[in-house]
């Protein structure tokens, strides 16, 4: 079994890749890390690249216990790179395929109204998971 985390950077996939290692540790399953599609400013649709999500994940993961960080350094990696503009459909699948057990996907801060309208990608990762959803937002300590 594992936890699947979706990861883009910025706030939310930090916020992803947080609680995931959490889980995955409390659950002593496989981490698997999917980088999904997003829209740069500068560069239009891309994913972050295996090397800047193990970054981002090894940057997180100074934060936490020496334990946790001897869970993370025993598990084997797996970052799936997906450039699917569909990222709820293939969060789904990848979700599916690799047998998870839960899986994390972080959200933007919205306004008041923009609550009510979770997006689309979101939408259909909640109601297609295989699975338990987690969906975090960014802490105010990360996001500092």
């Amino acid at each position: 079994m594992a936890v699947v985390a979706a990861y883009a950077p910025g706030e939310q996939g930090d916020a992803a890749l947080r609680a995931a290692v959490r889980e995955a540790h409390q659950r002593q399953s496989d981490l698997v890390i999917i980088s999904h599609a997003y829209h740069h400013p500068d560069h239009g649709l891309t994913h972050a690249e295996r090397a800047e999500a193990t970054r981002a994940l090894h940057r997180i993961a100074a934060g936490f216990s020496p334990e946790i960080r001897r869970y993370l350094e025993s598990l084997e990696l797996v970052i799936d790179e997906s450039s699917d503009i569909n990222v709820g459909d293939r969060l789904n699948e990848i979700a599916e395929r690799r047998g998870a057990e839960l899986l994390i996907v972080g959200l933007r801060r919205k306004s008041l109204t923009g609550k009510l309208n979770l997006g689309q990608a979101v939408r259909k990762l909640i109601l297609g998971a295989p699975c338990p959803v987690l969906v975090v937002k960014p802490d105010e300590v990360s996001a500092a």
